[in-house]
């Protein structure tokens, strides 16, 4: 899990329409405040998520097609939710709770989601996992606009936390996420980010590739191979921006690589400066 910076649309085209969209989202969301305020909740248009779900998904989109949580690429065999951090219409924890009904149509707390992080299952673990209507806090919750500013939820959100990357170890071992926090612990437990063996074997892949991009970087160095550095580094920006899939445990490798050159560089000093001793 890593941090995630928000970005509208560059494309003029999709950026207009997001614009649009932007402004419906307005509309109904106005609209269904006012329907609970008169005791009257009206249904959410559930539609209207969809007409610019390309955005979330876009591998040039601030998710940069992968799921926010877990980082796997979303695909045609693993297709994408729009989750909303704050549940809209109902809430786990509380049954008295209407849900977050005032941010329904808040672009910011839709978050793109693969289904294993979402959607309620335990076919990939042996307890159930998901996000969907999850949404514990500490103590205090809201029930209305902006009340949300008060609570202290216990699941990490990848935009809104800029420093996440600080709740969490890696495990470079095992591919593990090592809580620092209590937060992170529930993140960890509701998502199942630990307990699916195909998401560690992903991690690892993703950590071995990464190592064998930086020691083919080192390779190329002495040679006049420009297009292959260019390639190279590119994989490596690609990494550091987060657009790789599981780019936390990637660049874990890339640093991994750093490590041992500097250890080798070390020993190599050490030699050099023995002045010929046995």
């Amino acid at each position: 899990m890593i941090h995630i910076k928000w970005h509208d649309p560059v494309d003029p085209k999709l950026k207009k329409k997001w614009d649009k969209w932007i402004k419906k989202c307005a509309i109904e969301q106005a609209a269904l405040n006012a329907s609970h305020e008169a005791k009257a909740p009206k249904e959410i248009n559930k539609k209207l998520y969809s007409e610019l779900k390309v955005h979330y998904m876009s591998p040039d989109g601030p998710f940069y097609g992968k799921c926010a949580y877990c980082e796997s690429r979303i695909s045609a065999d693993q297709p994408g939710d729009l989750d909303h951090f704050r549940p809209k219409g109902r809430v786990k924890e509380d049954d008295m709770h209407p849900g977050y009904y005032w941010l329904a149509y808040d672009y910011k707390n839709l978050l793109l989601s693969c289904a294993d992080c979402n959607q309620p299952s335990s076919q990939k673990t042996t307890q159930t996992i998901g996000k969907w209507d999850r949404f514990p806090v500490k103590g205090f919750r809201a029930l209305k606009s902006p009340e949300e500013d008060d609570e202290e939820p216990y699941l990490l959100n990848p935009i809104n936390c800029k420093n996440i990357e600080e709740h969490f170890l890696l495990d470079e071992k095992f591919m593990l996420l090592i809580p620092l926090s209590p937060e992170a612990k529930m993140t960890l437990k509701i998502l199942g980010l630990n307990e699916r063996q195909g998401l560690r074997d992903n991690r690892r892949d993703a950590y071995e590739n990464a190592t064998m991009t930086v020691v083919q970087l080192y390779a190329a160095q002495p040679y006049n191979d420009p297009a292959k550095k260019d390639n190279l580094l590119n994989k490596i920006s690609d990494i550091g921006k987060g657009k790789a899939a599981y780019s936390a445990f990637a660049r874990a490798g890339c640093g991994a690589v750093q490590r041992d050159q500097d250890n080798m560089q070390k020993i190599i000093n050490e030699r050099l400066s023995d002045d010929g001793k046995v």
